[in-house]
């Protein structure tokens, strides 16, 4: 961040404040639930721990005060549904993203064709998160339900009995609370869309030709060279003049004393070819030399707009491909998670005791950091899409700033003309 205010002239000291409003979308997991798994794990931390609960009134308190969680879990539950809502909403999206990437001929060349991008697929997605909505509504009701069992019978279980059922109620929340987390952050990451840049690369080269000011004074210093040009080739044309010429004579002893004899008059061509220019020859050469030169600075900087245009497009179809795949491994990703909860969750085989196995717990934490790095790729890639955005719309000379000099979004840029690239002259 200092850096960053360096390169924007800004002192490093100097106080700046973050607006994550902007990738809010991409914040896979819910702050209030993660703190409320920490504090959940230091409540069953405290009940398998006799020395720090060695009364049932301490276990008590404990189950008292996980039931005090539930507005906030329900919070949680209603945010989830909130999410499942959004997706919904961006499913007509999704499956018009979904149907243009499959018909992309570069993609079918290297045979990513109907079967990458599949309908079924993201409509299975979403119907096991409607699954998952239901399910966990009803989870949460029914815990509820046997935590208030575990409270009105403390008094009359015994310690023992007491610890155990605290403690798998305790055991059983959080894998609820790890559940209802991977199913948000299903759901967020099925319901982010991206912006559409689909433009061609003649029609944005017309466009940026009316719009960018530095084209326009490329284009004047070429007229410019070209006038030089033209003005100096003037005075290389022939000259014929007319001279007239004449004098009055007088005496050496009477001033003014004008004699016709002493008097006389002439009249003459004076014809000035271009062969005997040579100073004018040489200033044209010169001339003609710096308007070539200027002729082809200006095609280098209409190629180079090209080139950058033609690039724009290859990295937008690269960026569109490589969100949905960022996006297919954060999938993954939350899949592996759920594997993981799901094997420390299972109950022990038959012969065999209840210990976990050497590598399960360990499993759990490597597949979470690989969630962590896939989120962060999908992130990044997208990150990187909307700053190619920001530039294409620099490169177009369409680019809008706020009073406060912050970037108009212009939305989707798409081969259809919008109406603010129009020109209105």
């Amino acid at each position: 961040l200092d850096q960053f205010k360096i390169s924007m002239g800004l002192p490093p000291d100097l106080e700046v404040q973050v607006n994550e409003e902007y990738v809010e979308q991409f914040r896979l997991t819910d702050v209030d639930l993660v703190e409320m798994q920490d504090a959940l794990n230091l409540k069953l931390r405290l009940a398998r721990d006799p020395n720090k609960t060695p009364s049932s009134a301490s276990l008590l308190a404990l189950a008292l005060e996980t039931r005090a969680m539930r507005p906030r879990v329900e919070r949680s539950l209603a945010g989830f549904k909130s999410d499942h809502g959004a997706l919904r909403t961006a499913l007509p999206v999704r499956l018009k993203w979904y149907w243009r990437l499959r018909e992309r001929p570069d993609l079918r060349e290297i045979g990513m064709g109907a079967d990458a991008f599949r309908d079924e697929d993201l409509n299975r997605v979403v119907a096991e998160l409607n699954a998952t909505d239901e399910r966990m509504e009803e989870q949460f009701s029914v815990y509820w339900e046997s935590l208030d069992d575990i409270v009105a019978s403390a008094q009359a279980d015994p310690l023992n009995r007491i610890r155990g059922r605290v403690s798998t109620s305790l055991n059983e929340l959080t894998g609820l609370f790890l559940e209802l987390s991977l199913a948000k952050a299903s759901a967020r990451l099925e319901s982010i869309v991206m912006k559409e840049v689909r433009v061609e690369t003649e029609y944005a080269l017309r466009i940026a030709s009316k719009k960018r000011l530095d084209w326009m004074n490329a284009r004047a210093t070429l007229v410019d060279a070209w006038r030089q040009a033209d003005l100096a080739r003037d005075d290389l044309r022939t000259d014929l003049d007319l001279v007239l010429s004449g004098e009055l004579g007088s005496s050496a002893l009477g001033s003014g004393n004008f004699r016709p004899a002493e008097g006389g008059a002439s009249v003459g061509l004076e014809l000035d070819t271009p062969l005997s220019k040579v100073l004018e020859r040489n200033r044209y050469q010169a001339s003609l030399i710096l308007y070539q030169q200027a002729r082809r600075q200006y095609l280098a900087f209409e190629d180079e707009v090209l080139r950058s245009l033609r690039n724009f497009t290859r990295v937008a179809k690269l960026n569109q491909l490589n969100f949905e795949l960022s996006r297919a491994a954060v999938r993954g990703a939350i899949a592996q998670v759920d594997l993981a909860r799901l094997r420390l969750s299972e109950p022990p085989q038959v012969g065999r005791n209840g210990q976990f196995g050497a590598t399960t717990a360990r499993d759990l934490v490597n597949a979470l950091n690989d969630l962590l790095d896939a989120s962060n790729s999908f992130l990044q890639v997208w990150v990187g899409y909307e700053a190619m955005r920001m530039r294409l719309d620099y490169e177009l000379g369409s680019m809008k700033l706020t009073e406060n000099g912050t970037w108009v979004d212009p939305g989707p840029i798409l081969a259809k003309t919008p109406s603010r690239w129009k020109n209105k002259n």
